[in-house]
């Protein structure tokens, strides 16, 4: 997949605590000149992002693929 990447839109940011999110992504891989992959799934990462030190830095990540109906 050289010719392709993905963009990432963040959905939805939960702050758990002032310290700790929860961001929802919506992953949608393209091809370089940006138009969307025809048959490429889209993807739903969820990260839990913690803050240390004042760098905020993924504690936990996880992908879902979107299948199409």
């Amino acid at each position: 997949m050289r010719d392709s990447t993905a963009v990432y839109d963040i959905e939805r940011v939960l702050f758990v605590r002032p310290d700790v999110a929860v961001v929802n992504v919506r992953q949608r891989p393209i091809r370089l000149d940006g138009d969307p992959l025809p048959d490429a799934h889209e993807g739903r990462p969820l990260y839990v992002l913690a803050k240390d030190d004042g760098t905020w830095r993924i504690a936990a990540a996880q992908n879902t693929q979107v299948m199409r109906s």
